[in-house]
């Protein structure tokens, strides 16, 4: 889902992805990631460079295309890991205004560093009141106000989720309750939920994925594929 995102919103940019030498990241998410963005591209007839970091860290700038816009993957997830990358691209993109950053929800507590954040995530905070109502009931049964550094909350992903299936079992009788997983259609918290039978024996896969863009001082806002418009502002920082 997140390279097939990436495809259809970045398809006409100057796209680089940067293979990194040695990840340190065991579960090898990021390296992963652009393996499968790569075969996508390749399939879609879209083109795309690679470089390889650190190495080429220094002649990074040299694959900016100062005639279109030029979003950059890194195949590391981990935050430490890439600060040395980010602050490099942060520098080219204060200078190319047009450049632009491809990474994960990880990153975001380092977004001072660069100007210009996308990624992909199955969070979006969207219902404010409904968030707010949350919080007052989690403060009223256990005394204590939820705790949290990131605006995706992994809290209310349990909460959505709990919800949704409860909401599909209780207005469905149990021998039809899986037939409802792919119909049922009402607003949570944070997380959507559009589940897709996975072959004729196999189970049932959530396809809802957001593209998120992160920057300062607007916050964290959605972004419409294959649009041009401006993101809907879903927080501010």
């Amino acid at each position: 889902m997140s390279a097939s995102l990436f495809a259809q919103q970045f398809s006409r940019q100057n796209i680089v992805i940067g293979h990194v030498a040695s990840v340190q990241d065991p579960s090898n998410t990021g390296a992963m990631f652009v393996q499968c963005l790569e075969k996508k591209l390749t399939k879609s007839h879209i083109p795309f460079q690679t470089i390889t970091l650190p190495n080429q860290l220094n002649t990074l700038e040299s694959f900016v295309n100062p005639s279109k816009p030029t979003i950059v993957v890194i195949g590391d997830d981990n935050t430490d890991d890439v600060v040395p990358y980010l602050r490099t691209l942060g520098t080219i993109a204060l200078k190319h205004n047009n450049v632009s950053v491809f990474g994960f929800p990880d990153w975001e507590p380092e977004q001072g560093i660069f100007p210009h954040l996308y990624f992909t995530s199955l969070f979006n905070i969207n219902n404010q009141k409904q968030l707010a109502a949350y919080d007052q009931s989690f403060y009223h049964w256990f005394h204590v106000q939820p705790t949290y550094t990131s605006a995706m909350r992994f809290d209310l992903l349990g909460y959505d989720l709990t919800s949704f299936l409860i909401n599909v079992w209780t207005r469905s009788p149990s021998s039809n309750s899986e037939n409802k997983l792919f119909s049922y259609d009402e607003p949570s918290i944070q997380s959507q939920f559009h589940f897709q039978k996975v072959g004729l024996n196999g189970g049932w896969i959530n396809k809802e994925m957001k593209l998120l863009y992160y920057s300062s001082p607007q916050g964290i806002t959605e972004v419409h594929p294959l649009t041009t418009k401006q993101p809907t502002t879903l927080q501010s920082k």
